[in-house]
């Protein structure tokens, strides 16, 4: 199960929850344009898709509730930034 650490608010979630994948074809807006091409958790955004020509965008999304929101640890956080992956 891959997981990663939400670059707005340091949670921990599975990249299946989220746009993880398909981050670098979105335009962040609505005040995520500083995390423009960075992870976001289902909660800090959302992708929203348009038809046709439109390019589709990420936009603030909401928390779903279902599994508990945990914060990523110091040690987490480390092994990202050394390893440049979730251990």
């Amino acid at each position: 199960m891959p997981l990663f650490i939400c670059a707005k608010c340091g949670c921990v979630e599975n990249t299946a929850l989220s746009t993880y994948w398909f981050r670098k074809n979105l335009k962040y807006i609505d005040g995520l344009e500083e995390y423009q091409d960075k992870p976001l958790c289902s909660e800090c955004g959302m992708a929203e898709f348009k038809n046709g020509k439109e390019q589709s965008l990420m936009v603030p999304g909401r928390w779903h509730n279902r599994f508990p929101k945990v914060q990523a640890t110091d040690e987490q956080r480390r092994n990202m930034r050394e390893n440049g992956r979730f251990d």
